[in-house]
């Protein structure tokens, strides 16, 4: 069998489970105690925290451009609520959750366009006048971002 520490870096599953449950809580699942799985971890040259962060960005990424809410996607991954989340955010991705959507979607979009083979100049255009207006805050409450600028 696969050492637990190798498991971890290695299955999205488990780095979840981590996030969600506490390291301590995580531990006791596996037989450990927390002082122990993190000795373990050290050895194979990962943080615990490390890993959750890891997780929890490629989820937000993953997650957020479709989310319905900030205190759902909160919960989804392990936060205690959208304020926590959103601070997290900040930290991480150096601007706002709803910023971040935002970004996320054109960039998307963009990707679209561009496997499409039209070139898409027009649309392209048009985001970029979105994306200014919203800038100058023409846009600000016209969309269903401005929830998640929190």
């Amino acid at each position: 069998a696969t050492p637990l520490p190798e498991r971890i870096l290695t299955d999205a599953r488990l780095q979840g489970l981590l996030a969600l449950t506490g390291v301590g809580a995580f531990a006791r699942r596996f037989g450990l105690s927390e002082s122990s799985l993190r000795r373990e971890m050290r050895a194979h040259g990962q943080s615990l925290k490390g890993l959750v962060t890891a997780w929890r960005c490629r989820r937000v990424v993953a997650l957020l451009p479709m989310a319905p809410s900030l205190h759902l996607l909160a919960h989804q991954l392990g936060f205690s609520g959208a304020v926590s989340l959103s601070r997290w955010v900040r930290t991480q991705f150096g601007v706002t959750p709803g910023r971040l959507r935002r970004r996320l979607r054109e960039s998307k979009a963009i990707a679209e366009l561009q496997s499409d083979g039209s070139g898409g100049t027009s649309h392209l255009s048009r985001m970029t006048e979105i994306d200014n207006s919203d800038q100058k805050g023409e846009m600000r409450g016209a969309g269903s971002d401005e929830n998640l600028d929190a």
